[in-house]
């Protein structure tokens, strides 16, 4: 083999094995874009259900004292009737 030919053939391969890596590398990249795209819809779905369990939460929360407060006040209200 000439020298031309052992340069391009060493080329070629440099070139092969570069293209290669390439490739390797985009489906890296492509492999990490759908591993953040899962992580963002997981966290889009805890953060809607935690939106969803905090309203949940506090309307409880505004029963709950609406319960206390009507108690309170038919407790006043039988106390003033007592003393009438």
């Amino acid at each position: 083999m000439s020298k031309t030919e052992l340069v391009n053939t060493a080329e070629a391969a440099q070139m092969k094995l570069l293209t290669t890596k390439s490739i390797q590398v985009q489906q890296h990249e492509v492999e990490k874009r759908t591993a953040l795209a899962e992580i963002k819809s997981r966290l889009a779905q805890m953060v809607a259900f935690n939106r969803e369990e905090l309203k949940s939460q506090a309307t409880a929360r505004v029963e709950e004292c609406k319960r206390h407060k009507l108690s309170t006040l038919k407790a006043k209200l039988k106390s003033y009737e007592r003393q009438v």
